[in-house]
């Protein structure tokens, strides 16, 4: 709290009972002594009062996020969330709406849930094992931000899809279905985060 928003009258009181007139250089360095350690143990008392409540507030947003995208849920460990989340506005299986809200769960799905970005167990038109990575690539309305996101987090550039029951790249799928514009954004993003030279 700031001294200035403080009341006048109960600062006066402060100043009054604070008076330096009242007390030599000695005594007055003891008394700052004692208000820093003072302040130092408020501090660590409100730290550990907001971690508290961050993790209040984590358990609440994992059951919360789990609610909301409960798609393949029943797949024992891993966790769909994420994929569910990065598909929505497309026609894979989720018709929810992507927005804004949906780049807040995107971003504490990959921070709660990290194994997340591994799950591989999605299904898209003639595609099997498909990859959070590769939904986010794939759905326009997903920002190139969150694709960085993904990468950074521990998503592999180098990591493959079956398309018609055959092993592909996610890249090589990008070029052949993206419009080049995202393609070679999402090319250079791949490039940027360990992509392997690969005939594409």
């Amino acid at each position: 709290m700031s001294f200035s928003i403080i009341p006048q009258e109960i600062k006066q009181e402060i100043m009054n009972f604070v008076n330096p007139t009242l007390f030599n250089c000695q005594e007055l360095r003891f008394c700052g002594r004692i208000c820093t350690l003072v302040s130092e143990e408020l501090k660590t008392i409100s730290t550990e009062k907001m971690l508290c409540l961050k993790n209040i507030h984590d358990a609440l947003r994992i059951e919360e996020l789990v609610a909301k995208y409960k798609e393949n849920s029943e797949d024992i460990g891993f966790v769909p969330q994420l994929f569910d989340a990065l598909a929505s506005s497309t026609n894979i299986y989720h018709s929810a709406v992507f927005d804004y809200q949906t780049i807040d769960d995107v971003k504490d799905i990959v921070r709660l849930f990290p194994k997340s970005i591994d799950y591989s167990l999605g299904k898209a038109r003639c595609r099997d094992d498909v990859n959070p990575l590769w939904v986010a690539c794939y759905n326009k309305q997903i920002p190139f931000s969150i694709i960085e996101l993904l990468l950074k987090s521990g998503a592999n550039p180098n990591s493959t899809i079956k398309v018609c029951a055959k092993e592909t790249e996610v890249i090589k799928d990008c070029k052949d279905n993206l419009n080049n514009e995202r393609y070679e954004t999402i090319l250079a993003l791949f490039q940027k985060y360990g992509l392997e030279s690969i005939d594409i």
